[in-house]
């Protein structure tokens, strides 16, 4: 085949390739198939994504390759315009969006960053990502919302101790109870059996009836009393279970900003950032080049352009810098001050 005969097949697959998107993307409902890393974006708005969430839902089409233009900012705004022009068309993550619209307005400030970005990323699919990355962190992992996972985390280390204190009193009332009836020839016609108060709570619950309660119940009859653990031993063991308790993060971005004792809004935000952008990573399914770091300043720029910082709160490349250092430290095992 000639050269020529080459680009005209070429070309012309290209032609069909660009219909066939098309027609799929006309029809209501129907999102192209395509590859877009470990944290794909759901077709709805809801609360901080999971990545078990983000990889089971289906998400809009990948953007069409950015023009190859040798202008930075016209590079990156067009990425970022494309991604905005999906979101808006499909009707999803509204928060996305608004992260958006604020890079589109401060792009003075993200000159010098887009230069870099277009410089290092030169597959449109990895720019693409990289601002997913920022987008999903600004969206989900902003100062208030990790304020707010701090203070669930605070919480729910309080409700386990308080669940541990009432169970084992509970328990205790329960033993103490059970003595009384044994001894006093009094009775108040309490469940003894653990099976009786599966029976109870079960009630609402069709598929237990339909599904588990005729061999349960067998086993009941079949096993006498000696074999099952009493009620004050299932409320021991859920005041075990709570004392035992600790509260982790479900995610790799939510670790990341959420691990550290000191409670700094910006710095977690960065972590998140940076967690994100390791996320879409080659090694992890994604287009961003392996062990791949925007510079210092570059993160400082898009994260406080990103979070709409007002011009006294922009992070400098310095205080980057610093936040980088202390997960090297707290990765080597040095203590987290």
């Amino acid at each position: 085949m000639s050269i020529h005969a080459e680009a005209h097949f070429g070309s012309g697959a290209e032609r069909l390739l660009s219909s066939l998107l098309q027609v799929v993307r006309s029809v209501p409902g129907i999102a192209t198939a395509a590859i877009r890393g470990p944290l794909a974006i759901p077709t709805r708005e809801g609360p901080c994504p999971t990545l078990a969430y983000m990889n089971t839902h289906p998400t809009p089409p990948m953007p069409a390759p950015v023009p190859d233009v040798t202008d930075p900012v016209t590079a990156c705004e067009s990425c970022l315009q494309d991604v905005r022009a999906r979101y808006v068309d499909s009707d999803v993550w509204p928060s996305l969006v608004h992260v958006i619209d604020r890079l589109l307005s401060r792009r003075l400030e993200l000159v010098d960053a887009y230069a870099e970005l277009h410089r290092d990323l030169t597959d449109w699919r990895a720019l693409d990502m990289l601002f997913d990355a920022v987008l999903v962190a600004a969206a989900f992992y902003n100062r208030d919302k990790i304020n707010e996972a701090h203070r669930a985390r605070d919480e729910l280390e309080k409700t386990n101790a308080v669940i541990a204190s009432l169970g084992h009193k509970l328990a205790e009332q329960l033993r103490r109870r059970e003595e009384l009836c044994n001894t006093s020839g009094l009775s108040t016609g309490e469940h003894h059996h653990i099976v009786d108060i599966i029976e109870e709570a079960s009630e609402s619950n069709p598929l237990f009836k339909g599904h588990l309660w005729e061999d349960l119940d067998a086993l009941h009859y079949r096993f006498e009393y000696k074999y099952w653990p009493s009620p004050a031993s299932c409320i021991e063991a859920l005041a075990n279970d709570a004392e035992r308790a600790t509260v982790e993060a479900v995610d790799a971005l939510t670790a990341a900003a959420t691990a550290s004792r000191r409670r700094s809004g910006t710095a977690d935000f960065f972590k998140a950032l940076i967690e994100a952008i390791a996320q879409r990573s080659m090694k992890r399914g994604g287009f961003v080049p392996e062990d791949y770091l925007p510079t210092d300043q570059t993160l400082a720029s898009l994260g406080s352009c990103a979070l709409n910082l007002p011009p006294d709160q922009i992070v400098t490349a310095h205080q980057v810098k610093l936040i980088r250092q202390r997960q090297r430290n707290k990765a080597s095992g040095q203590a987290d001050t």
